[in-house]
C-alpha cells in the first residue's frame, strides 16, 4: 500500500506586515498579543496594586515558563507557559512602592524596593507544584533599601544598585536563602548595573559590570573589572577595579540608567531616561559605546527613533533589542549591526505619547519560547510574541485541512495526535490534500514559500504544490521538486499576495506527492515558512 503522510509543524510561519490587534486594540506591528493581567486581576483579591514595576523570568526545570512581576504591593508569581493563559501561582507581599525590581539566580528571585525591609529571597523549587515560599529577607550589614538588583550567574552573585548608599553592593549566593557580602563599589550612585562573563579575544576569562550612574559631573557609565577569586571558605570575591568612565554628554541634566550589550560584547546600548524629557534628545534616543577597548569607550552616533516618549530598560534577544520605552510601550530593535540599529516592531501598551512615567517600565526577552513580557505601571502584567518583528515570520493562529479528490479514488484519512503535528494518510494511488492556514498580519505583498520535504527511503518521489486563489479558486502550481531519502528545500518566490491571501488573512495551499513506483514508503512534508515583502 502506498502511503504519503504530511506533518504539518506548529512553527509554520508568515511574514505578511503590520496591524492593529490585541484584546485591547492597542497599535501595534509585528508583534503579538498573547496574554494580559491587568492591575485589578493581580494579587491580593482585598487589595489589588496600584502600579506595575519591574520583572524577571523563571524556567523551572521541567521546562515551564514563569513571570515574576514587580507591582506597587509586591511581587506576583505568574506561569506563562501557556501564554495565552497567564495563571497566578502566589503572591509574595511587600512594602507598597512604585519600586519593585527582581532577579532570578539559580532557583531563587531576589526581590528589593526603595520602601525598605531588605531584599526578600524567594524560594522557587516548588513552583511547578504552586508551591512558593519567602525563604529570607536580606538584612546583613544595615541592608535596607535597593533601586535594582542584578544576577550574576557565572560566580553565584546578586548585586544591589543604589539605595541605601552609593554604589553596588555584592552577595555570593552560595547559600541561596543566606547570602554572604563580598564586596562593594561606592564611587559613584549605581542606578543599575549588567554583567558580562567574556570568553573570548582581549578580555576572555574576565567578568565585567557596566555600571550606569546618574548624572552630574561624574555621571554616565562606568566600566570594572568584576572578576573573582574564590577564597577559603568557597565565596566569590569581586576585583571590582575600574577600567573607565564615559561622560556622552557635556550637560549635566541627563540620567544615565541603564543598558544592553550586543551579543559580540563589543557595543553597549545605553538608556538615558532624562535627556528626552529635558530636551537634551528631541526623540527617543539610544546612545551607543564602542567598548571594543573597555579602558577607553567610544562615543557613536546615537539611534534615533522619532518617538515623543522615555526610553527605560532593555535587554536583548535573539540578536533584538527589547526595549521598554513608557508611553511606546515594547519597541523591538535589529542590531545585527549594533551601530547601526532600526526598529523592526512594536507593541504599545499606553496608546499615547509624552515623556511622563507611564506605560510599559519593564521587559523580560530571556525564555526558550522566544515569548516577552512587559511590566506595564498602568496595563500591568502583558505577554508578547516578537517572532514576526526578529525576521521569523508570523506565527500561524488556526490551520484547517480539506480533502480533495484523488485519481485513484482512495480517502484521505486526518488524525491528528495530542502534540500536533497532523499526519496525513493516502492509502493507494496519488494523492493530495489542501492546507488552510491564518496569520494575524494584514499586508497583502508578494509572497515567497519554502517547504521542507524528504522521501522515508531511497526511493525517488516526486512533491508538487499548488497555491490556490483566493479570489476565483484556481489552482496555480507554485514548485516542483524530486524527493530522495535526505531532506530537501523547495522555494516558490513571488507568489502574488493579493491574489492567493484571502480577506480573512488565510492562505490556501495543495500538496501532491507522485509516488516513484506502487508501494514506496512515505514521504514528509514541513510546510516552514512564507514571508512577504
Amino acid at each position: 500500500m502506498n502511503v504519503m503522510n504530511i506533518r504539518i509543524l506548529p512553527f509554520i510561519v508568515l511574514s505578511l506586515g503590520a496591524c492593529l490587534v490585541n484584546a485591547q486594540a492597542l497599535p501595534r506591528n509585528k508583534v503579538r498579543f498573547l496574554g494580559q493581567l491587568t492591575l485589578a486581576q493581580l494579587p491580593p483579591i482585598e487589595s489589588h496594586p496600584t502600579s506595575g514595576s519591574g520583572c524577571a523570568g523563571y524556567v523551572s526545570p521541567s521546562g515551564r515558563e514563569y513571570a515574576i512581576m514587580g507591582q506597587s504591593n509586591g511581587n506576583s508569581i505568574i506561569e506563562i507557559t501557556d501564554p495565552t493563559n497567564p495563571r497566578i501561582v502566589a503572591h509574595i507581599p511587600g512594602r507598597v512602592s512604585s519600586w519593585h525590581e527582581v532577579c532570578v539566580l539559580g532557583n531563587y528571585a531576589y526581590a528589593t524596593t526603595e520602601a525598605g525591609g531588605g531584599v526578600q529571597i524567594i524560594d522557587l523549587t516548588q513552583v511547578d507544584s504552586n508551591i512558593v515560599e519567602l525563604a529570607n529577607t536580606l538584612q546583613v550589614n544595615g541592608l535596607s533599601r535597593g533601586h535594582t538588583i542584578q544576577a550574576v550567574p557565572s560566580s553565584n552573585l546578586i548585586v544591589v544598585n543604589g539605595g541605601d548608599v552609593n554604589g553596588l553592593r555584592v552577595y555570593d549566593c552560595k547559600d541561596p536563602v543566606n547570602p554572604v557580602p563580598v564586596g562593594s563599589w561606592t564611587t559613584k550612585y549605581v542606578h543599575d548595573s549588567f554583567f558580562k562573563k567574556f570568553t573570548s579575544g582581549t578580555y576572555a576569562g574576565k567578568e565585567i559590570c557596566f555600571a550606569f550612574c546618574a548624572n552630574g559631573a561624574d555621571g554616565g557609565v562606568y566600566i570594572i573589572d568584576f572578576t573573582t577569586t574564590v577564597n577559603a571558605q568557597g565565596l566569590h570575591i569581586p576585583k571590582l577595579e575600574q577600567l573607565s568612565f564615559t561622560r556622552y554628554f557635556n550637560q549635566t541634566n541627563f540620567y544615565c540608567h541603564s543598558g544592553s550589550l550586543s551579543p559580540d560584547g563589543r557595543t553597549l546600548l545605553v538608556n538615558d531616561e532624562l535627556d528626552e524629557a529635558n530636551g537634551i534628545s528631541a526623540n527617543t534616543t539610544t546612545l551607543i559605546l564602542d567598548v571594543t577597548n573597555l579602558s577607553a569607550p567610544v562615543a557613536k552616533t546615537p539611534f534615533v527613533n522619532p518617538l515623543k516618549t522615555i526610553d527605560h530598560n532593555s535587554m536583548i534577544q535573539d540578536g533584538f533589542l527589547m526595549l521598554s520605552a513608557y508611553k511606546e510601550g515594547l519597541r523591538v530593535y535589529d542590531v545585527g549591526n549594533p551601530l547601526s540599529p532600526k526598529e523592526t516592531g512594536f507593541f504599545d501598551t499606553f496608546n499615547g505619547d509624552g515623556f511622563q512615567f507611564q506605560g510599559a517600565w519593564g521587559t523580560w526577552a530571556g525564555f526558550p519560547s522566544g515569548n516577552v513580557i512587559i511590566s506595564d505601571i498602568n496595563a500591568g502584567f502583558i505577554v508578547v510574541d516578537p517572532s514576526e518583528a526578529k525576521m521569523l515570520g508570523a506565527p500561524i493562529i488556526s490551520s484547517t485541512f480539506e480533502n480533495i479528490p484523488i485519481p485513484s479514488g482512495g480517502n484521505v484519512k486526518l488524525r491528528k495526535p495530542d502534540n500536533n503535528p497532523v499526519d496525513v494518510d493516502i492509502p493507494s494511488g496519488n494523492g493530495a490534500i489542501a492546507v488552510n492556514f491564518r496569520t494575524d498580519s494584514l499586508v497583502k505583498g508578494k509572497v515567497d514559500f519554502r517547504v521542507r520535504a524528504k522521501s522515508r527511503s531511497n526511493q525517488q518521489e516526486t512533491l508538487r504544490i499548488y497555491a490556490i486563489s483566493a479570489v476565483d479558486g484556481s489552482q496555480r502550481q507554485i514548485a516542483t521538486g524530486t524527493l530522495k531519502h535526505n531532506y530537501s528545500d523547495i522555494l516558490a518566490n513571488n507568489l502574488s499576495g493579493a491574489e492567493y491571501i484571502g480577506a480573512d488573512n488565510t492562505i490556501r495551499l495543495k500538496v501532491e506527492i507522485l509516488p516513484g513506483r506502487k508501494g514506496a514508503a512515505a514521504v514528509d512534508i514541513d510546510l516552514m515558512k512564507a514571508t512577504a515583502h
